[in-house]
């Protein structure tokens, strides 16, 4: 495996020290661009890069919501697929390994979902995510991960990448299945799934009421099961500890140590 870790750059704007932190611990950051990213100039975003580059360290970038999903096929929507596309040319200035896109799927909605089947995607949600997503490849090399957020079941996702290149996968995100998902399909039900499509996992805890961020082993979620699932595989994709504080990727870090090869995290 190969280990990422947020770094959000509203923390970056207030000199907090997770930066330095970073750096010392060679954790290679997943810029949260959603969190300020936009407030900073392009010479800002350049001289993060060449210190990132200075380190001998690589980045990835976790694009903006977009709230694509709710704005129809008009001109509002065209302004959301030009912001997302702002953001990816922001992204590019750090050449980074791979993107976190969010398609949205909002399960029974009408904007979403098939009107006889609430998990499968409707004929317009696919194409019009198909043609943003394309888009958003079309504007980087990077590659392009898409994340669970509220689905419930990993079929509208799959449907998407399975129409996508070979350079966007899956990315899933173990915090977000547990809250929005594990009452309707278990862990090992989604990992089956979407193990042909795995490129990246996000990892934090929660209690399964909301998405909390919590260390690893802070919560109730079973990921003993997912890394024996993966290790059974052979399967080391890459991750983020998504923790939202110092505290919490400590505590990560250290629930991780003791359980994965000595190598699997830093540069």
């Amino acid at each position: 495996m190969n280990c990422y870790a947020s770094l959000f750059f509203t923390w970056l704007k207030a000199d907090s020290g997770y930066f330095e932190y970073l750096l010392q611990k060679r954790l290679k950051p997943e810029l949260g661009l959603e969190h300020g990213g936009g407030d900073f100039s392009r010479k800002q975003h350049l001289e993060i890069a060449l210190r990132l580059k200075e380190a001998g360290l690589t980045a990835a970038v976790h694009l903006l919501y977009s709230g694509l999903t709710e704005l129809g096929g008009g001109g509002a929507r065209r302004q959301a697929v030009d912001a997302l596309l702002r953001a990816v040319e922001i992204a590019n200035i750090y050449e980074p390994d791979h993107l976190i896109g969010h398609p949205e799927f909002r399960p029974g909605s009408t904007s979403s979902s098939d009107s006889q089947h609430p998990h499968q995607p409707s004929p317009v949600w696919l194409a019009r995510s198909l043609a943003t997503w394309e888009e958003v490849l079309g504007a980087t090399s990077a590659r392009l991960y898409l994340e669970n957020t509220r689905d419930q079941t990993p079929q509208a996702l799959l449907a998407l990448v399975n129409l996508l290149p070979d350079r966007a996968a899956l990315c899933f995100d173990i915090g977000h299945w547990f809250v929005a998902a594990a009452d309707f399909q278990t862990l090992l039900q989604w990992l089956e799934q979407i193990v042909n499509r795995l490129g990246h996992l996000h990892l934090h805890d929660n209690c399964g009421r909301f998405d909390q961020h919590l260390g690893l082993g802070r919560g109730r979620i079973d990921f003993q099961l997912m890394l024996k699932f993966l290790a059974e595989r052979n399967l080391s994709p890459t991750f983020t500890l998504e923790a939202h504080d110092l505290q919490a990727l400590e505590q990560s870090l250290a629930w991780l140590t003791s359980r994965l090869p000595v190598g699997s995290f830093g540069a």
